[in-house]
């Protein structure tokens, strides 16, 4: 697996090593001797021991608690979600019994599986299906649970992954978010450097425990949070935004025809007997490209199937058999699989390989048209190549540029909130998005997302009265919204590290986790209570400070997590209506810490409330809807804007540019949906105006289609599904417009009325080229 700044990680290591050897101990790692690590160990496994002995359901049912408790002090620090422990708590018998084989499972298994996860999923959605519905992010945390259990339970062999420790391989690595096995590829190759350049700082403790500390550091300790941020600052950039090189014109492409015991295998290296019917291993070049074609022995899932695509790290080596046996057991250490007849050979090739990227839906040998022979390794034919790229570049995943992404960061720092504006289908709602998931790495404890619509509410959006079954009828209490959750949950962020008034820091702590609690779906009356009264005792100890001291808690807040919102449709929405006298605590300097700041008192709760300066808010707004002119000035005043158009050089790119050849006749059918879609705007500005163009994401769906017969499939049904309504809506009371917009094509306009035609195959193309025509149709 590539690094991508290995000398800003060497950095970073030299940080920690200088840390360690000055203080071997600390709040948040312990290199001692008496390391606390151990006992940590130490208690997960006589648990699990008693786990092992005993069927006693209430005893299972202790055990179990004890290992997934998620106050006081955590074994598993990924436990944050209270649905577990009350699951475990108020399950019945069968469900309890589910969970305790899939734990000893984990502590059996050599490997980590993914089905632990979907197990426990099932078991809890059975349980409590509504709790699980709304909790959006559970399959997520449960990756991270049953990723530490297994790294501590196998602490020697693998490491332990949950959302510190990822964070951290994010930032160098690029690997699927919770994928277990491409966070061990990232972690070994951490390892192999953090050996060379720091070496064990304590020959006693195992160095994935070192390097799990070291995580911990660079992500709860301030000082090494700072250096963390101030090092990877452009290794972060790079890692979001980083573009695809082109393929290299020395490259060589090859096949790996092979039927791997597992998955593990794939991508890791090559290998065959140094006999002149191998020679072909000798001509392969470093950085080469190998496709893995999996035979009928594999595993079930992939047989017969492209599943991935890897890299040559440096030319063969010749290798000795015991040396290539301990290479493969490295891998597996059971193994012992030589194919037919290569445990006679004495001398074999070893390639590595590296950068392997697991395709998200294996390619069949059918829809690339390969045939395979009875060999091991042969050249790939250009045809096949092009094949399989073509079959792959739907599943790359599109990112932000650079420069669009700084335009965002930039507005958004100066002035909080923004904006995104411009007609339907120029990418609005996708950019708020990926540029959010991008900055929070996906982490929902970080965003929200709600969509305004005309009959949305102050009382929806900031705070209202809910009614709620009572002995004697029904009683009310306040609901928070999701307007006040997130100022909430952005300053308990700020507050929950203040080392000066550890009793405000402690406060935020508590009120943070039951904040997620709620959002989880864990609703009882008792945390609801605990909730408001937390937040009281925090109010009143924030008011009871200075202004200046309240404004310094608030002030260089840098370096604090930063919460978004994104506003969908935020013009649909009566904005003075939603946010109420709110709206002038959205300026920077009226936020808390600011030169103005400003607490309001709410008209429900009563409570105190200010919104902090890291919570950002990005709205997108559809101007086929609605003109940006008649946006309320004083959210024109507030909010930057950002806007977008149709964007035919991003078409271009996505539809046209490619590193290996396209079948020519689907190019020209993308060129043709191209001209037209600008002839069209072109048309639509002159007619009607600027805001109601047809945006470019309306043609992205063409990348997916890989013949002429679906390309022109998937266009017809974009065109009479999609363009053609959206024209119809326009144009509804214009029919001689509409003529004109479409250049005389697809339509028929009568006196008082219009109907649209539809064309098959070459018909629709003919067509559409007159669409596409600058001219107008006489």
């Amino acid at each position: 697996m590539e690094i991508r700044d290995k000398e800003k990680l060497v950095k970073l290591l030299e940080h920690w090593r200088d840390s360690v050897l000055k203080t071997p101990k600390s709040e948040h790692y312990d290199l001692s001797n008496e390391s606390w690590w151990y006992e940590h160990l130490k208690e997960i496994n006589n648990l699990i021991s008693e786990l092992e002995k005993t069927k006693d359901e209430k005893e299972i049912r202790e055990i179990l608690k004890k290992l997934f408790r998620h106050r006081g002090e955590k074994l598993i620090f990924a436990s944050q979600a209270g649905i577990i422990p009350s699951f475990i708590e108020n399950c019945a018998e069968e469900h309890l019994l589910m969970l305790k084989d899939i734990i000893l499972d984990v502590k059996r298994s050599d490997e980590f599986k993914r089905k632990w996860i979907d197990e426990f999923y099932s078991e809890l959605e059975k349980w409590n299906p509504d709790g699980v519905q709304k909790f959006r992010g559970l399959k997520g945390i449960l990756s991270n649970i049953f990723g530490e259990l297994f790294g501590k339970l196998h602490i020697q062999e693998y490491p332990i992954m949950n959302s510190c420790s990822r964070r951290f391989l994010e930032k160098l690595f690029e690997f699927d978010k919770y994928d277990y096995n491409g966070f061990y590829q990232a972690f070994e190759k951490l390892k192999e450097i953090y050996l060379k350049e720091v070496g064990r700082l304590n020959e006693y403790i195992p160095t994935n425990i070192e390097i799990d500390m070291m995580f911990n550091y660079f992500d709860k300790d301030e000082e090494g949070k700072r250096v963390f941020n101030e090092i990877l600052k452009g290794a972060l950039k790079m890692s979001k935004y980083e573009q695809k090189s082109k393929t290299e014109p020395s490259q060589n492409y090859w096949i790996e025809i092979g039927g791997p015991p597992s998955k593990d295998f794939i991508g890791k290296f090559l290998w065959a007997p140094k006999a002149p019917q191998w020679k072909l291993f000798e001509e392969i070049q470093k950085d080469d490209v190998v496709y893995h074609y999996v035979t009928l022995k594999g595993p079930k899932e992939y047989r017969e199937k492209f599943v991935g695509k890897s890299k040559v790290k440096e030319r063969a080596r010749e290798i000795g058999k015991d040396e290539l046996v301990r290479v493969m057991r490295n891998i597996d250490e059971s193994w012992e699989e030589f194919f037919e007849g290569w445990e006679n050979y004495d001398t074999f090739y070893l390639v590595e390989l590296y950068d392997y990227r697991e395709f998200k839906k294996p390619v069949s040998k059918d829809e690339v048209g390969f045939n395979p022979p009875q060999k091991y390794f042969i050249r790939a034919q250009p045809e096949i190549v092009e094949k399989i790229e073509r079959l792959t570049s739907a599943q790359k995943e599109p990112k932000i540029d650079e420069k669009t992404r700084e335009e965002i960061d930039s507005l958004l720092t100066s002035k909080k909130q923004i904006i995104l504006y411009g007609p339907p289908g120029t990418g609005k709602t996708w950019l708020a998005r990926k540029f959010i998931e991008s900055e929070t790495g996906d982490d929902r404890e970080y965003y929200e997302f709600v969509t305004f619509h005309p009959s949305y509410s102050y009382e929806e959006f900031v705070e209202g009265l809910k009614p709620v079954p009572a002995e004697n009828g029904v009683k009310f209490f306040v609901e928070d919204g999701i307007f006040k959750r997130m100022a909430i949950k952005a300053m308990c962020g700020i507050l929950k590290n203040q080392k000066d008034y550890p009793e405000i820091s402690k406060i935020a702590d508590n009120l943070l986790e039951k904040l997620k609690e709620i959002e989880r779906g864990i609703t009882e009356n008792s945390i609801l209570e605990e909730c408001n009264k937390l937040k009281k005792e925090l109010w009143t100890n924030l008011i009871s400070l200075d202004e200046e001291i309240l404004k310094s808690l608030f002030k260089g807040s840098d370096q604090a997590p930063k919460f978004y919102l994104i506003i969908d449709e935020i013009n649909r929405g009566d904005i003075s209506k939603i946010f109420g006298e709110l709206i002038t605590l959205l300026e920077a300097d009226k936020r808390l810490g600011g030169e103005n700041q400003i607490i309001v008192t709410l008209p429900y709760s009563k409570e105190p409330f200010a919104v902090p300066p890291n919570l950002y808010i990005i709205g997108t707004m559809n101007t086929a809807d609605r003109s940006i002119a008649l946006i309320d000035i004083a959210l024109r005043r507030r909010f930057g804007f950002i806007e977008l158009m149709p964007d035919y050089g991003i078409l271009e790119r996505v539809l046209l540019e490619s590193n290996i050849l396209e079948d020519e006749e689907v190019k020209e059918i993308r060129k043709l949906a191209i001209n037209a879609l600008k002839a069209l705007n072109e048309r639509i500005k002159r007619e009607y105006d600027r805001d109601h163009q047809i945006g470019h994401s309306y043609l992205f769906k063409l990348k997916e289609a890989v013949d002429k017969n679906s390309t022109l499939t998937t266009l017809k049904f974009i065109w009479y599904h999609e363009i053609l309504p959206l024209l119809q809506e326009y144009f509804y009371d214009s029919p001689d417009k509409l003529e004109k917009v479409l250049n005389g094509r697809f339509v028929e306009v009568g006196d008082s009325y219009f109907e649209f035609k539809e064309v098959e195959g070459n018909d629709f193309l003919a067509e559409l080229k007159g669409v596409a025509e600058s001219g107008e149709q006489a």
